[in-house]
């Protein structure tokens, strides 16, 4: 539920071409998780290539979205 409003979010950064709401989500995502980020290194590992898996398939939408208005 909540990655979807993230996402949502990113993706309306990317729209409006300000990337700087992109920082903030992640550094609030990466604060609320903190604790156990520093316990568990598999978790970290884990919640880096989750993020970035995240902002990279919201950034392609964002490009498919963008080719379907310039297109049509």
């Amino acid at each position: 539920m909540i990655i979807n409003l993230i996402r949502i979010m990113i993706l309306l950064s990317f729209v409006s071409s300000n990337l700087i709401p992109i920082v903030a989500i992640l550094s609030i995502k990466a604060f609320a998780r903190y604790k156990l980020i520093v316990e568990d290194a598999s978790f970290s590992e884990y919640f880096v290539i989750g993020t970035m898996l995240s902002v990279v398939i919201t950034f392609i939408l964002y490009l498919m979205l963008h080719a379907l208005l310039v297109f049509y």
